[in-house]
C-alpha cells in the first residue's frame, strides 16, 4: 500500500498531536521550489543539451577526420596534432 505525502503528513501529524490544519499548511512549503520546477518542466531543455553535445562530439571527430586525412595524403601536418586531435575526439564520447 502506498501512501502519499500528505498521508504520511496527516499520520504523522496525528501521532504527534498536531491539528489536520497545521500540517495541511505545511506541505506546500515542503514541495519542489517553484523555480526549479519551472527549469524541470522547461520544454526541450534535455533536448537542447544533447544536441549541443552532439554538436561538439560530431565537430572533434571531424577535426580528427580530417587532421588524420591529411597526414595520410602527405599534407604538412605535426603527427603529434594528429594524435591530439584524435584523442580530443575519443574524449568527448
Amino acid at each position: 500500500m502506498q501512501l502519499g505525502i500528505e498521508s504520511v503528513a496527516a499520520i504523522a501529524g496525528a501521532q504527534a498531536g498536531l491539528p489536520a490544519a497545521g500540517i495541511q499548511a505545511a506541505l506546500p512549503s515542503m514541495a519542489t521550489p517553484p523555480a526549479m520546477a519551472q527549469q524541470m518542466s522547461a520544454p526541450g531543455t534535455f533536448a537542447n543539451l544533447m544536441q549541443s553535445k552532439l554538436q561538439d562530439l560530431n565537430a572533434s571527430v571531424g577535426a580528427a577526420e580530417t587532421a588524420l586525412r591529411d597526414l595520410a595524403s602527405g599534407k604538412t601536418v605535426e603527427p603529434q596534432e594528429a594524435m591530439i586531435s584524435m584523442e580530443r575526439a575519443r574524449s568527448a564520447c
